[in-house]
């Protein structure tokens, strides 16, 4: 069982509140404003409205003295006030508006307040409407600045606040990791109490978890930290509440009942009841009598039914889900004793507060859902009129530079009406030269093009000329050697004119004359042939001649072979550019 360390109701400090009020009288806005804020802090438990009075006049004297910092703080006592009364949304709301001041103010340092803000925000979160998971990024950036700022006390409240967050959401491995971080924490920050809260809450989920599967290393691990903290209390009874003892007490009872020590358990029960008795803590006098009745009722001794009694007396001062707790242990207790009506009366009830949890576990989640929703559409709206005043400004901006420009241009107009003739004349002016430019340019325009044309077409003569030159000279020199070829062979005179005809019909120096023309009218067209196939240079004189548009009979005169070599030579040609029988040779070497 989860018991919460009770903590004694505190009178109000009207020696104190009369102080801060006399102080309050003589400062300055800014020094008043933190004052106003503790006398709200002193408030809060009891008078709300004079609470949330004092906030208001402190976050207004923060606005005016233009304090950021102060009045993120401001927000944030409003939210403390707000949480306290269980105003979750108006709570909520007070922690959003404090968020970005404080955040504003601290810049790129560690914020003090900014951690309490956010370890304030997770509690409301945790508390208010149990929402853990929520609760939890609040809670982690708390710790990391506690633990920067070397705040070890505060480090350790919240990491044994995420610690129960992740407990309640069963995530059971999670939570024990944090609970040993809490304690590590209270240790280094030599806080004894800060250790004995996670203590009390760590341990006390072993007793939870032994409740749900009786494991013995459980039971022990709870047992001797339990003791641990009661001989902690023992050994230093200045440094801790007085709330401590019988709040460890009950948890040590309860741990030994379980372990079937009744003997111990009794007696420490009974030092726990005396305790509370003494201190008016009636929460934990009620969980006394229910663990002492159930203790009874296991040994058969009709002193069950008298703590049974005192528990029923009690049961007001705690909370439902303790009420719960308690109704079932009583029920347990009378089923034993074989009472079987109120056995079934506290059944009964027991079924009757699991109901009212249930629902006041919905009601709070609609309640959760309900607040994200008003905060979201909130943001909405406050997005929506941010949006709106910035457009009504910048219409503001806009109707005034309308009218300043208005009023510019009907002093420019009066101005340029004197200087319209001048720059009328110099436009015409203007207007002419830049005419007579244009036909200028269009002139030399024209001359450039007439003389490139020229140009290529002078080229294009040249090779015209020069492949028909070859062309002759191939048929003469063929027409000639086809006559000699008719002379007797025993002639051995006419060897040397052979191989002279036959070096004319291959001269390097033609060739390369006919590419060099060739290339001033068809530029990079054997660069582009080249890059699609490896191609001899015969291949491409051929490729080249189909450019120029020449016949078969005509390649085979300048190549000086027959006719058919050339068609062979071009399904050849087709074979290396890898084309389709689809595709004509001709028009591909046309569009290279």
């Amino acid at each position: 069982m989860l018991l919460a360390t009770a903590s004694a109701g505190r009178a109000q400090n009207s020696q104190r509140i009369d102080s801060l009020q006399r102080i309050a009288t003589t400062q300055t806005d800014t020094t008043r404003a933190w004052t106003l804020t503790r006398l709200a802090w002193e408030y809060r438990p009891y008078d709300r409205t004079k609470a949330l009075t004092f906030n208001q006049e402190a976050l207004a004297l923060a606005v005016r003295a233009g304090h950021v910092e102060q009045q993120g703080f401001c927000w944030m006592a409003l939210g403390n006030v707000y949480s306290f009364h269980e105003e979750e949304g108006p709570a909520l709301a007070a922690y959003q508006q404090a968020e970005p001041l404080l955040r504003a103010a601290a810049g790129r340092r560690l914020s003090l307040r900014l951690a309490q803000l956010h370890y304030n925000w997770g509690l409301l979160l945790r508390e208010r409407l149990s929402d853990n998971a929520g609760a939890v990024p609040h809670l982690l950036l708390s710790v990391r600045a506690y633990e920067q700022m070397g705040r070890y006390r505060e480090q350790a409240m919240s990491l044994n606040a995420i610690a129960n967050c992740l407990y309640y959401e069963q995530r059971t491995a999670e939570a024990f990791a944090y609970y040993q971080q809490a304690e590590t924490a209270a240790q280094r920050g030599g806080s004894l109490e800060e250790r004995l809260a996670v203590m009390n809450d760590f341990y006390c989920s072993y007793l939870a978890l032994y409740a749900k599967d009786p494991k013995p290393a459980y039971l022990r691990l709870a047992v001797e930290h339990l003791q641990q903290g009661v001989a902690l209390i023992r050994q230093h009874p200045q440094q801790v509440s007085p709330q401590y003892l019988p709040t460890f007490l009950t948890n040590l009872a309860e741990a030994c009942t379980w372990n079937r020590e009744f003997d111990r358990a009794r007696q420490f029960l009974h030092e726990s009841t005396a305790l509370a008795t003494s201190m008016g803590i009636d929460n934990l006098l009620a969980h006394n009598y229910g663990i002492l009745a159930g203790l009874e009722a296991e040994q058969q001794h009709a002193a069950a039914t008298a703590a049974a009694d005192q528990a029923y007396r009690n049961l007001p001062a705690v909370n439902l889900e303790d009420q719960a707790i308690i109704a079932q242990q009583l029920q347990k207790a009378y089923a034993r004793l074989a009472l079987w009506q109120p056995a079934h009366r506290w059944l009964a009830r027991y079924t009757v507060l699991r109901d009212s949890l249930a629902a006041r576990t919905n009601a709070q989640t609609v309640r959760r859902l309900t607040l994200q929703y008003e905060v979201e559409k909130k943001d909405l709206n406050i997005r929506a009129l941010q949006q709106q005043a910035t457009y009504q400004r910048w219409l503001l901006l806009l109707i005034v530079g309308v009218a300043g420009l208005l009023l510019a241009a009907a002093v420019a107009f009066a101005r340029s009406s004197r200087l319209r003739r001048r720059v009328a004349e110099q436009q015409l002016l203007l207007s002419e030269q830049q005419g007579m430019v244009a036909r200028q340019e269009h002139l030399l325009t024209q001359q450039q093009q007439l003389q490139l044309q020229q140009e290529v077409d002078y080229k294009h003569r040249e090779l015209t000329t020069a492949t028909l030159n070859l062309e002759r000279k191939n048929e003469l020199l063929l027409a000639l050697r086809k006559e000699l070829e008719q002379v007797p062979e025993t002639s051995q005179q006419l060897k040397p004119a052979f191989r002279l005809i036959n070096q004319n019909l291959q001269l390097d120096e033609d060739i390369d004359q006919f590419r060099l023309h060739f290339e001033g009218v068809h530029p990079r067209f054997f660069q582009n042939l080249s890059a699609l196939a490896a191609l001899s240079t015969t291949e491409l004189r051929y490729c080249a001649y189909l450019r120029m548009g020449l016949a078969t009979k005509e390649i085979a005169n300048l190549l000086n072979i027959e006719p058919h070599s050339v068609r062979v030579g071009k399904h050849r040609l087709k074979q290396k550019l890898q084309l389709s029988k689809e595709i004509d040779l001709e028009h591909f070497i046309q569009n290279i």
